[in-house]
């Protein structure tokens, strides 16, 4: 019996030792201004609450 169509494996993952990319964030200017926009006084002094409750005994 002969196999229907192109029946030959494929390869569907190569790995390769080195990626080029091109950065897409400035990850430190987005921490800073994510920083600023959620760390107000507030916010800090709920999220300082909420961590001490959670690890005090």
């Amino acid at each position: 019996m002969q196999p229907l169509g192109d029946n030959k494996p494929k390869l569907i993952l190569a790995f390769a030792d080195h990626a080029k990319y091109r950065k897409r964030l400035k990850f430190a200017e987005v921490m800073r201004r994510a920083c600023r926009a959620k760390m107000s006084t507030p916010n800090f002094g709920r999220e300082l609450a909420r961590v001490q409750r959670r690890t005090s005994p």
